[in-house]
């Protein structure tokens, strides 16, 4: 006999995507200056929801886990970086929202774990609540390839999911894939797409290099063969042979004015020796949150040649979120910051091996393979540090979501039979009619 209908299942499902979509409204009429922290804390309930999810489908060790793993590594990072921050008396600035954002994070996850244990009728609104945000998340991930960051039209959608420009857009290609696609050339055309319409030649090389770093994963497990690798090789040589000719600047960007586009890629590396110039004079504290923009405008002259111009904000930020840690937070922070890194995919990695749910199984694969690229290929891509949290907690929604859309029936069957089971349950002494 299938489950009845709980009450509470649509009014549920919209709390869930009502505020999320809300966000992403104001974003597209606003700059994205303010939105930071509103979204930030946003995303974080609605990551607290997803997470209390996955703690549901098996609360057995994978609580323990996600509890005791990566939290030290993360909690060790952000007090840190505000310890530094105080220390040098520079503004905190919107760099300081991944405080609120942990604390979002771990205050409404509780919340939200001890409300669905004792109203268990909440349960199947906040899955439909997921699906909904997972193809919402996705539909703006797609959109956003066709507009680079500094698009004034993107720039309130890609600040609201956390992750920006090149970093969002093969990221969401290869979730859109594990969501829809059976078959592994398909893998090989989204990111085919994606290195032709690539934000930047920087967001190219990431792409590659990504591309490169997953298919490897999957040849060292056994799921590809070797001879496959050759084929992203050449699809990036397309791409950069596409993009040589426009100047380090996407396909959509030809609207630009010569100053951007002449000075890309030497803001690039403008920021890096910026970066490491900081890192000599600031070893082993760094300049905290607020003084690193400060510092480097200073240090490069940008601020007075071009003080509103594309250049200035390039060079206001390391372009690397190695750099940036190490710039920020000396190298303590940068010790921080790539601990949190490795044992969130070593978390990851354990829990796929020992999973035996194919539900959660198939979003631990996806996050753990994400997880990784990104690790390796930021040293060439931009990933924005006050998001980076954000988008590890992002990926694990998007991995659920992928994993829901993929195995829809089956998890719903197994929704009903665990509800059976605990019915059965309730009456274990049940007296035999015929006697």
């Amino acid at each position: 006999m299938p489950p009845q209908k709980m009450r509470g299942t649509i009014p549920c499902a919209i709390l869930i995507c009502l505020l999320p979509c809300a966000l992403i409204l104001y974003g597209l009429v606003e700059d994205g200056t303010g939105t930071d922290t509103l979204v930030s804390s946003a995303m974080g309930v609605v990551s607290a929801l997803a997470i209390t999810h996955l703690l549901l489908q098996n609360p057995s060790g994978l609580s323990a886990l996600l509890l005791t793993k990566p939290l030290p590594a993360m909690i060790g990072y952000l007090a840190w970086m505000g310890f530094v921050t105080v220390l040098s008396g520079s503004a905190i600035g919107e760099r300081m929202i991944e405080w609120g954002m942990l604390a979002v994070y771990l205050s409404v996850g509780v919340i939200v774990f001890l409300l669905l244990r004792t109203r268990p009728s909440l349960m199947h609104g906040m899955l439909r609540g997921i699906d909904a945000l997972g193809l919402l998340v996705l539909g703006t991930f797609a959109f956003s390839l066709f507009f680079d960051v500094r698009d004034e039209m993107n720039t309130g959608i890609s600040r609201i999911f956390g992750v920006y420009g090149d970093s969002a857009a093969w990221t969401a290609s290869f979730f859109f894939v594990l969501a829809f696609a059976r078959k592994q050339w398909a893998i090989f055309a989204a990111f085919g797409i994606f290195l032709g319409l690539s934000g930047s030649m920087g967001g190219t090389i990431a792409a590659v290099s990504g591309v490169l770093c997953f298919l490897a994963l999957l040849v060292f497990r056994g799921r590809l063969k070797p001879m496959y690798l050759v084929l992203p090789v050449l699809l990036g040589c397309a791409g950069l042979w596409l993009l040589q000719g426009y100047g380090s600047i996407p396909l959509f960007d030809r609207l630009l004015n010569e100053e951007v586009r002449n000075f890309s890629m030497n803001a690039r590396y403008g920021a890096y020796w910026t970066a490491l110039r900081i890192s000599y004079e600031f070893p082993f504290f760094g300049t905290g949150f607020g003084g690193f923009a400060d510092t480097a405008l200073e240090q490069s002259g940008l601020d007075q040649l071009f003080p509103l111009g594309f250049s200035a904000v390039y060079i206001s930020n390391a372009q690397n979120q190695y750099f940036q840690a190490l710039a920020e937070g000396g190298i303590i922070g940068l010790g921080f910051y790539v601990a949190m890194l490795l044992t969130t995919i070593r978390w990851l990695f354990r829990l796929e091996s020992a999973e035996p749910d194919p539900v959660v199984r198939q979003f631990l694969g996806g996050s753990f393979s994400w997880l990784t690229a990104m690790a390796i290929t930021n040293q060439t891509a931009v990933w924005v540090m006050p998001h980076s949290l954000n988008a590890i907690v992002l990926s694990l929604i998007i991995g659920i979501s992928a994993a829901r859309l993929i195995h829809r029936n089956n998890f719903l069957r197994y929704i009903a039979h665990q509800r059976i089971a605990v019915g059965r349950a309730s009456f274990p002494y049940r007296s035999n009619p015929r006697a």
